[in-house]
């Protein structure tokens, strides 16, 4: 049983059998990564607009606690993304240096 709270969970996961085209997608600036179109506001910021997950705007308002809980999922969420991203590219460029040398 998954024991995560439901305001931190991801509900579309972008696997390569569920990503979505960037153009049905926007990059939220606050929690790094791409969400579907309408689960993001677009708000104003010193700087500018800019798009931002209902889930992280969601996520302020509630106690320090709580917001740093969401904080680490998301760190530790981007984290394992990275690691999947680092590993699947070294073994690609095994694979590349090994095919490479047996001709």
């Amino acid at each position: 049983m998954n024991q995560t709270p439901a305001f931190f969970r991801q509900p579309y996961p972008l696997s390569p059998d569920t990503a979505m085209s960037t153009s049905e997608t926007l990059y939220c600036y606050h929690c790094g990564r791409h969400h579907p179109r309408e689960e993001m506001r677009q708000i104003e910021t010193k700087s500018g607009k800019k798009w931002r997950c209902i889930k992280s705007i969601q996520a302020t308002r509630r106690s320090s606690a709580q917001r740093d809980a969401f904080g680490k999922t998301v760190t530790t969420i981007n984290r394992a993304e990275n690691q999947t991203r680092i590993k699947a590219r070294l073994d690609a460029e095994r694979l590349v240096a090994g095919s490479s040398g047996s001709v």
